[in-house]
């Protein structure tokens, strides 16, 4: 048992740290993935994609078997309810707790490839996939809580563990993409978004990508207004220009604390 829940801690991310946008969404608790809640009346590209949809549902239906799953599960909504109260440092304990319960699945091996078998029976394997799934869903909240903590660095290994697990869970996409944008990383942040949407969650995407376009022509703004009272001269330290850009700068930094470009903006202003 041991090595199996290994198998879900976070790996070790090479990727830049990120800063958080103003309002981050709280964890779900029980949604299903977005592809599990279309519409009873399918069109003809829907129909095409009806049996992957089934072969989900009938993975879940195969993996919440076991006691792990549930028990993995009671964990994880423990998390979601010290989430919504704000208690992030408990809720990152229940949603670790989740990860070594769901670690003792019978599926675990399957799902991270550390089974014997080269080819596992068509149930196994949808089984194996709601498992990985369900973890990078787990990842996903450590990492929504550790960012409510400051912890960037460490949220963004979270979201690059959910992202191995399960690179098309909308989920694990927006969670990393709100962390990037959180430091300011407007590039990865906006390519991150771009993916939640063909993912399918196209409306929160989108307000990321809106987010992503009004942070950097601010920055932009903000580099514009610096250079011109930089070639004003030492006076312009006595204008209302440069009280204004100040202040601006100043609130800017308190709501993303975290946001390298915007401290550098900040020094070079004083």
């Amino acid at each position: 048992h041991a090595r199996r829940r290994s198998s879900f801690s976070p790996h070790k991310a090479t990727v830049p740290p990120v800063p958080v946008p103003p309002a981050a969404a709280p964890p779900t608790s029980t949604a299903a993935p977005p592809s599990l809640e279309r519409s009873s009346s399918l069109g003809a590209a829907d129909r095409e994609g009806a049996p992957q949809v089934a072969s989900e549902r009938s993975g879940e239906q195969e993996a919440a078997r076991s006691p792990a799953w549930s028990a993995a599960e009671e964990l994880k909504g423990r998390g979601n309810g010290k989430y919504e109260a704000k208690d992030y440092a408990a809720a990152l304990q229940y949603y670790q707790r989740a990860l070594g319960a769901l670690g003792a699945h019978p599926l675990c091996e399957a799902a991270t490839g550390g089974g014997r078998d080269l080819v596992a029976p068509a149930a196994t394997a949808a089984g194996a996939a709601a498992v990985r799934s369900r973890a990078s869903s787990y990842h996903a909240n450590c990492a929504a809580a550790l960012t409510q903590l400051g912890r960037l660095s460490e949220a963004l290994r979270e979201c690059d563990a959910a992202l191995r697990l399960d690179a098309a869970l909308p989920k694990s996409l927006l969670r990393a993409a709100h962390v990037f944008m959180s430091l300011g990383e407007y590039v990865r942040a906006r390519e991150l978004y771009e993916r939640a949407s063909r993912a399918g969650a196209t409306a929160d995407g989108a307000n990321g990508l809106r987010m992503c376009g009004e942070a950097e022509q601010e920055m932009g703004r903000v580099g514009s207004e610096l250079a011109a009272l930089r070639r004003a001269g030492a006076q312009c330290k006595s204008r209302q220009a440069f009280r204004d850009l100040s202040s601006r700068l100043e609130a800017s930094c308190l709501r993303c604390a975290h946001n390298e470009a915007l401290k550098a903006l900040r020094v070079e202003l004083l």
